[in-house]
């Protein structure tokens, strides 16, 4: 049985602890059975076959950072007014603000029931910075919006925390419990932050697309210091990040396509492009740096390829 079927075996017995609360079971049902692309988990996956590892061993754990992972996108939606995720209605767009926060906090729930795989060892006390890492990105990325002079350095710093953390912890997880030691545990966290933000620049990217195609855009909307954003706003040349942000509020209206055009005439697709390519070869790099005691030459290549050709680069 491959990682995606052994989570999803997982996460259903979870879900049916809230089976006797119809209410929460219907909501957390709802979101976590259309899963899209189970992006965690394939990588997951391939990092198991990677090693050689037993992939039955890490199914648990993997399923406890799906499980999180989902919980922050229920309450993220609500956060940024996304009415849409994995090509459905979102939660909050369905039931409401209030019952959406509900479904999310029975979804953590859940991780909390779960987390015995991560208690008695190093795992305990690396869980915990994880969970707060997460939430401190958060943070950074709403005070973002009521500011006029984030620096892009500012941007890539909570990207690391809010998005590429949850990659980083995934790979830290299954290195200390496939038994590496230290110092191979840590150049997984790094390789995992660096495709974590390839993934999150390009999700960036592709909100704003959809703007430019006409559709609706809550990085827009809401509007969200992105990293195209935060780049176009700096190739302005305006004195100061005031004025920059003056002359894209103003030449765009509020219209949501037109600001899209604005952020694509400034380059700010272009650079953002570059940035996510630039941090997927250095993941690329990175391979090649772990020892082949723990991936062989050959599951390098394999892995390398993966990475090279954007496998992991689809919706959440």
């Amino acid at each position: 049985m491959d990682m995606v079927k052994m989570v999803d075996v997982e996460i259903d017995k979870k879900l049916d602890l809230l089976k006797a609360y119809p209410n929460l079971y219907s909501m957390a049902d709802y979101h976590m059975k259309k899963r899209g692309s189970r992006l965690i988990v394939k990588i997951a996956g391939d990092i198991c076959d990677a090693f050689g590892t037993d992939a039955g061993a890490m199914a648990q754990a993997v399923a406890w950072i799906e499980l999180f992972h989902n919980f922050i996108l229920i309450h993220d939606d609500i956060i940024d007014r996304d009415g849409i995720r994995r090509g459905q209605e979102a939660v909050w767009k369905k039931w409401g603000t209030n019952q959406a926060m509900l479904a999310g906090d029975a979804v953590l729930a859940l991780t909390i029931l779960g987390q015995d795989c991560f208690m008695g060892c190093i795992l305990e006390r690396e869980l915990r910075a994880y969970i707060l890492t997460i939430m401190e990105g958060e943070c950074w990325d709403i005070l973002f919006e009521e500011r006029a002079d984030v620096k892009i350095e500012e941007c890539m710093e909570m990207i690391s925390m809010k998005s590429a953390e949850t990659i980083a912890f995934l790979l830290r997880t299954i290195g200390i419990l496939a038994g590496l030691d230290i110092t191979e545990v840590q150049k997984l966290a790094c390789l995992g932050d660096r495709i974590g933000l390839s993934l999150q620049i390009k999700n960036d990217v592709g909100n704003i697309l959809e703007a430019f195609r006409g559709r609706d855009s809550g990085d827009i909307r809401q509007k969200k210091k992105t990293l195209p954003v935060l780049y176009a706003l700096k190739n302005t040349k305006r004195d100061t990040a005031a004025d920059a942000w003056k002359e894209y509020t103003e030449e765009t209206g509020g219209d949501i396509r037109k600001a899209a055009e604005w952020i694509v005439g400034n380059r700010g697709i272009a650079y953002a492009l570059e940035k996510a390519d630039a941090c997927r070869e250095e993941a690329i790099g990175m391979v090649g740096g772990i020892a082949e005691t723990v991936i062989s030459a050959g599951s390098k290549t394999i892995l390398t390829d993966k990475i090279r050709h954007d496998f992991y680069l689809c919706g959440q």
